[in-house]
């Protein structure tokens, strides 16, 4: 079938004018665009979005109505998954901003910590865990900030668009290898104790992105309390960092008394909260 070059101008012309009208109603339904961005790994400790040095939640607002140059707006916060929600309420009345027409606005750590303050949050879901651990239960997950006029309570903000999603998990701990547990080592005149351990949280997207291990080595005196628990109260005798699974205790490390036990603690660092257990303790 063939269209007259003339017919076919004419369809096309239709279809701008019918792309610019929709976009046109979109902006003046919705003035405000939301951005709403997470930095991975993506943590399910909470504070962490709004506490600490690094961004793990980034916002950002955009007033498209140049017909009102400056709009009062307030926000309220949405994080849902199929098993639990964390919201702000509409009982819940957050601070309000200004939004200058055709400006980037960022919220700062210091403006999103007031959309996770108890009093400004409901959850669904295992309330008494969340409220112990302040950590998100494994699923997928929106994050979602939705922006209302001041004056009038009306929804700014397109509710369809503008959010982030992914999954968050907590990662299992590591497994020490070597020293096996209870294992009584011989003394040397040099010193070379070979330290391995198996990471369990390569396939959790929020444990797996850019590891460092911290490993400790603690002396322990009480010879009664469990070595887990005398760990918490014992003395630190030296802590390394490093990004593979293994380190050798050498003869640059303090040296080990004889007949003294020891424990080593290894734990995940550049998230803490990403891994069950907060790491791993092990006695040798």
């Amino acid at each position: 079938m063939k269209f007259h070059p003339h017919i076919l101008r004419i369809w096309l012309g239709c279809l701008f004018l019918l792309i610019c009208g929709t976009t046109a109603y979109a902006q003046s339904t919705y003035p405000v665009q939301v951005y709403t961005q997470l930095m991975p790994p993506y943590t399910p400790h909470v504070p962490a979005y709004y506490t600490g040095m690094q961004e793990k939640l980034k916002v950002t607002l955009i007033n498209t109505d140049m017909q009102q140059p400056v709009v009062n707006v307030f926000l309220r916060m949405k994080i849902t998954s199929s098993s639990f929600s964390l919201v702000n309420p509409p009982e819940v009345f957050t601070p309000t901003m200004q939004l200058p027409a055709g400006v980037s606005t960022q919220l700062s750590l210091n403006d999103l910590a007031v959309y996770f303050r108890r009093k400004n949050i409901r959850t669904s879901g295992n309330q008494a865990e969340f409220n112990r651990t302040q950590l998100l239960p494994d699923n997928f997950y929106r994050f979602h900030f939705e922006v209302y006029e001041a004056a009038t309570n009306k929804l700014l903000s397109n509710p369809n668009m503008g959010f982030a999603q992914a999954m968050i998990a907590a990662g299992d701990p590591p497994v020490l290898n070597l020293p096996e547990k209870g294992k009584v080592i011989k003394e040397s005149p040099i010193p070379s104790i070979f330290f391995s351990w198996t990471p369990r949280h390569l396939n959790s997207p929020a444990a797996a992105y850019g590891t460092e291990y911290e490993l400790s080595l603690v002396e322990i005196y009480d010879k009664k309390t469990p070595a887990e628990n005398a760990f918490l109260y014992s003395r630190v005798l030296y802590t390394e960092t490093v990004r593979s699974t293994s380190f050798i205790h050498s003869a640059a490390q303090p040296m080990l008394i004889p007949g003294m036990r020891f424990e080593e603690f290894n734990i995940p660092l550049g998230s803490t909260y990403n891994f069950m257990d907060y790491g791993n303790i092990n006695m040798f």
